[in-house]
């Protein structure tokens, strides 16, 4: 599992929730209205709760609590890039790297709780399938955003 090229845990990771019930609070708080806002927000939490140690219950709970308001803003903003001319303007070029990212994001967010799992980490090995079916579906997402925006699959996502 060493071959996943997660960001490495760092003591200095700070992300503004720790579990689900304080993602659940931060996420009340975010500007849903403004998406892309929303998104930016997403993506710093994301890269801190990534490098944030957390037990594999804790970071599954959280990562749960979290999907719904990733996909709701990642659907927002694909609708700025999604079946429009080729080549995307440079504002649309952004949006959809942007969009890619925070896909990453969550799909490296489950692979942490798959190293748990392969860990047998408590309470993991009955999570086995539904992490793996995050982790695919994830990775399946970034897939189907490639399509959207007229771009080729790069080789790294097979």
């Amino acid at each position: 599992m060493s071959d996943l090229q997660l960001p490495a845990l760092s003591d200095e990771a700070a992300p503004e929730f720790s579990d689900a019930v304080t993602a659940k609070a931060w996420l009340e708080n975010l500007p849903l209205a403004n998406v892309v806002a929303a998104q930016h927000q997403l993506m710093a939490q994301m890269d801190e709760f990534n490098r944030y140690a957390a037990r594999g219950p804790i970071r599954l709970a959280t990562l749960e609590a979290l999907r719904e308001a990733v996909h709701f803003v990642e659907i927002e903003q694909a609708r700025r890039f999604t079946n429009r001319a080729l080549p995307m303007a440079e504002a649309e070029n952004a949006v959809f790297n942007e969009t890619e990212v925070l896909w990453e994001r969550m799909r490296q967010g489950y692979l942490r709780c798959l190293q748990a799992v392969i860990a047998d980490e408590p309470g993991m090995k009955e999570k086995a399938g539904l992490v793996c079916q995050r982790v695919l579906n994830y990775s399946g997402l970034k897939m189907f955003h490639c399509h959207r925006a007229y771009r080729q699959v790069p080789a790294r996502e097979w």
